[in-house]
C-alpha cells in the first residue's frame, strides 16, 4: 500500500523527525517533528492480527521513505508477555529463566529495558522474525516495551499524595500502575473490551491494595468520560492526567513521553 505523506513533510529533511513504530495487534507509526513539536503524520494499518506483521512489512517495502535517515527511531513492543524485576536481582544471562518461570507458553526472543531512575528492569518477549526484520531495516533504533516510558514518567511526578493509581484504557486493554511514596508497587495489564470490565478491575485492585476512597488519587492517562463518571461514585479523587493537550488524541500516552526524553 502506497502512503501519501502530507505536503508539509519534506522527504529531504526526515532527520528532523522521530519515527515511532508500534508493534501491536494492529501496527501503526507516527512522524513527530522535533522542531515544531507537532505530529505531522499518524497512521494505523488496518489488518487481521494474524497478518499484522506481514502487512506492515509490505507497507515498509512499498514506501521508500522508511529507508531515510530519521532523527530517532523508536520501536515500541506491546507484548503482553512481560514482567518487571528489581535491577539489583537482575543478571542478563538469567532473563530467559525469569520469563520461562512466569509464562508456560514458549517465548521467543527475550529483551530487557532498564527503567530510568527506578531500579527496575523490564523483561518482554518479541517474535524473532519481527526483531530481525527491524534490525535489518534500521541502522540505529531503540526497542522498548510500552510500559517502560510510562513507569519512568509516573515515578517522577511530584505529588503530596503518598498513594496513587494510574490507568490507561485502550480499545482492548487496560493497564494499571500503582505507586506508594513514588515507588512502584504494581503493574498489571488485562484484556478488556468494555468500560464496565475496566471499572471492575480498577475497583478490585483499589480494594486489594487498601487504598483510601477519600484521600488517595486515581488518575486516567486517557480521557474516557463514562469510566471516569462511574469511578467518581466510588472514589473521591479521580482525575485525567494528560501529557500534551495539543497532541492528536489518537497518539498513545507512552509515545508522547518518548518524544520528549
Amino acid at each position: 500500500m502506497k502512503i501519501e505523506l502530507p505536503d508539509n513533510i519534506n522527504l529531504d529533511y526526515l532527520d528532523k523527525y522521530i519515527l515511532s513504530i508500534l508493534i501491536d495487534k494492529q501496527y501503526s507509526f507516527s512522524l513527530y517533528n522535533k522542531e515544531t513539536q507537532s505530529v505531522d503524520f499518524y497512521y494505523t494499518l488496518k489488518s487481521n492480527k494474524n497478518n499484522a506483521f506481514t502487512d506492515f512489512q509490505d507497507l515498509m517495502f512499498e514506501n521508500e521513505f522508511f529507508t531515510s535517515t530519521f532523527g530517532k527511531v523508536y520501536i515500541i513492543n506491546y507484548s503482553d508477555r512481560y514482567t518487571h524485576i528489581p535491577e539489583i536481582l537482575f543478571d542478563e544471562k538469567d532473563k530467559e529463566s525469569f520469563m520461562n518461570f512466569l509464562f508456560s507458553d514458549k517465548l521467543e526472543k527475550i529483551l530487557s529495558n532498564t527503567v530510568n531512575e527506578t531500579g527496575i528492569v523490564t523483561l518482554h518477549s518479541i517474535n524473532e522474525n519481527i526483531y530481525d526484520f527491524f534490525h535489518r531495516s534500521f541502522v540505529d533504533f531503540e526497542l522498548t516495551h510500552y510500559t517502560v516510558p510510562i513507569i519512568s514518567y509516573l515515578q517522577n511526578i511530584e505529588s503530596s499524595n503518598s498513594k496513587q493509581m494510574f490507568f490507561n484504557k485502550s480499545n482492548t486493554r487496560l493497564d494499571v500502575y500503582c505507586f506508594f511514596h513514588n515507588k512502584l508497587q504494581l503493574v498489571n495489564s488485562f484484556d478488556c473490551n468494555s468500560n464496565n470490565e475496566a471499572v471492575y478491575y480498577l475497583l478490585l485492585i483499589w480494594k486489594q491494595l487498601k487504598l483510601d476512597q477519600m484521600n488517595d488519587f486515581l488518575y486516567s492517562l486517557s480521557y474516557n468520560e463514562e469510566i471516569l463518571e462511574i469511578l467518581k461514585t466510588y472514589i473521591n479523587k479521580v482525575e485525567t492526567l494528560e501529557y500534551h493537550n495539543d497532541i492528536d488524541k489518537n497518539v498513545p500516552f507512552e509515545i508522547q513521553i518518548l518524544w520528549n526524553t
